[in-house]
């Protein structure tokens, strides 16, 4: 499933406030390996295996930190669900 745009602008938001304080991450933000629609569904899928429904913007925007420099995960398989975000 797509993302919404608001959760992909939140998520990008949050990253990007982080590379200006990081520049070990600002380069994994960077890699052309990596995008916003793939951390995403990276983030879906770990919500998934954890069977909860609800979740703190800090653990969401911690799985979208994880994703960006690890190398070991590859392009996660969509997922189908809906998200809410609280502006």
């Amino acid at each position: 499933m797509k993302p919404s745009d608001d959760f992909k602008t939140a998520i990008e938001n949050y990253l990007n406030t982080n590379t200006q304080n990081d520049t070990a991450f600002a380069q994994s933000l960077a890699k052309e390996t990596k995008n916003i629609e793939s951390c995403c569904s990276y983030i879906f899928g770990e919500v998934k295996k954890t069977g909860l429904c609800a979740f703190d913007n800090q653990e969401i925007f911690d799985m979208a930190v994880k994703y960006y420099p690890d190398d070991s995960i590859g392009i996660p398989a969509p997922i189908a669900c809906r998200t809410v975000v609280q502006t």
